[in-house]
């Protein structure tokens, strides 16, 4: 996206202000980005995020109104990450109002992109990405482990709920529960209307890369790029993977990976039916 003309990057790319620090003093380690501190007498708040997209800000307000430019938060937590709600409510259903109620008060026009992987996959990568090198043993122990938890949870309560839960998921060893999309997505699409929402599964935006971009410019209203740009998009190299921090890894035992396909085989189809398209069933097809 930064190489599209009409695209201006926020300071940071991942925010999670929306999903987390808007309730706490910002930290980044080694941050090279210069934000106002935080101190006592002035509120940990908006402004501190809106001064991410100075950039956009100053270009539009020197444009006349005849500009048009689009700036970005790239926080995957923002979809489902709810903890701070649970944490600091005492609830018995889960909370009143989520990120998405916070998100729409803030700007009821906003258009989201919501990238989905493979859920068995996305949580081995992510597990590796966070643990470093680690084994298929180790893993598939705390597979068990939290897949007990969960199913144990999901007995006496809704997934809302048992998805939504900061104290079950302090109690996990790996972050199962995102790839639960249906129970995030279905609170998303309370608030927002189903044409604000672009999903697309990292499966086909890795097969056909250019397809997927170019059906994003068009959600976005944004301008197709020249062929030039586009080399440039498809040759951009990822960030934050394995590879980039030199993570080795064994493959994942084959009965982990049936068990966390039987696991998450009802959250698949619950997906499949909301977004109509049986692609995100994954392993059913």
């Amino acid at each position: 996206m930064k190489h599209h003309p009409e695209f201006i990057p926020s300071k940071m790319k991942e925010l999670h202000w929306l999903s987390r620090y808007r309730f706490m003093p910002l930290f980044r380690r080694n941050s090279t980005v210069q934000i106002e501190k935080y101190s006592p007498d002035k509120p940990f708040g908006l402004h501190l995020y809106t001064q991410m997209f100075d950039e956009l800000a100053a270009t539009l307000e020197t444009s006349d109104g005849h500009s048009h430019a689009i700036s970005a938060d790239f926080s995957p937590s923002t979809i489902w990450d709810n903890d701070v709600y649970s944490y600091i409510n005492s609830f018995s259903v889960g909370p009143e109002y989520y990120t998405q109620d916070f998100v729409h008060q803030l700007n009821p026009c906003m258009k989201l992109i919501v990238m989905m992987r493979d859920p068995v996959e996305r949580l081995y990568s992510d597990y590796l990405f966070i643990n470093g090198q680690n084994t298929a043993h180790e893993f598939h122990k705390k597979v068990k482990h939290v897949v007990k938890l969960y199913k144990s949870c999901l007995k006496l309560k809704s997934p809302r709920e048992c998805f939504q839960d900061f104290n079950l998921a302090r109690k996990s060893k790996i972050r199962l529960r995102i790839g639960a999309y249906s129970v995030f997505i279905q609170e998303w699409l309370k608030v927002f209307t189903r044409d604000q929402l672009y999903f697309v599964r990292m499966e086909d935006y890795v097969s056909n890369t250019k397809k997927v971009l170019e059906d994003i410019f068009n959600f976005l209203d944004m301008d197709m790029v020249s062929e030039d740009v586009m080399k440039r998009m498809l040759q951009q190299t990822p960030s934050n993977t394995r590879q980039s921090r030199g993570i080795s890894f064994e493959p994942m035992y084959n009965k982990t990976h049936k068990l966390l396909s039987q696991f998450y085989g009802p959250f698949n189809h619950n997906l499949s039916m909301l977004l109509q398209n049986k692609d995100y069933t994954w392993h059913e097809t």
